[in-house]
């Protein structure tokens, strides 16, 4: 009986693990990270596409921020082994450099967009003020996938952020990390050519 309360609780375990939405505050140095993530959630997990999601997040702007870059890492994950997906577009796979504080100018999915504009408190430029950043239940629209794009549906991603002052800058001053999984609804998607 004792080793088959023992599986149930294992099962029920790994069942919990899998359907949790990851995520952690990557910032190399938290003394002086200029972004603090208290919380993050992304839901429903995997994210069917199109369709909605929902967006929370609790994050401290530390100190003001005057101009705002982000390196964005996408990794693929196969069995146990992770593949970095190439930059396809702004914000899309492993991208360098985006300007964050003129992402109104830039194609850029709806979820960063969204997010940008509520760490920028609403408005369209840095710089940023020290402040805190509530998101509470923001419920977002995920159109169907273009062309190449739906190659890359129905698979698991880990997805790092990181935000530094300027282009060249080698450090970072903050970062998150978590892990993101979306399936497609190939009747609503097109094809691909």
């Amino acid at each position: 009986m004792r080793n088959i309360v023992t599986i149930a609780f294992l099962l029920f375990a790994i069942l919990l693990s899998v359907e949790c939405f990851r995520w952690r505050d990557c910032a190399q140095n938290k003394t002086t990270a200029a972004f603090t993530f208290d919380n993050f959630n992304i839901w429903p997990m995997p994210i069917l596409v199109p369709g909605t999601v929902h967006l929370s997040a609790d994050l401290t702007v530390n100190r003001p921020v005057h101009s705002l870059y982000m390196d964005e890492d996408v990794d693929e994950a196969i069995e146990s082994f992770f593949f970095k997906l190439p930059c396809m577009g702004q914000g899309i796979g492993s991208c360098s450099d985006i300007d964050c504080c003129e992402y109104r100018t830039i194609e850029m999915p709806e979820i960063w967009e969204r997010f940008m504009f509520y760490l920028l408190g609403n408005e369209s430029y840095c710089p940023i003020p020290s402040k805190s950043v509530v998101i509470q239940d923001e419920l977002i629209s995920i159109p169907s996938v273009p062309g190449p794009l739906v190659l890359l549906g129905n698979k698991m991603y880990t997805i790092k952020l990181f935000f530094k002052e300027s282009r060249d800058a080698k450090d970072h001053f903050g970062c998150i990390e978590f892990d993101l999984e979306y399936d497609l609804d190939l009747r609503s998607s097109r094809p691909v050519g």
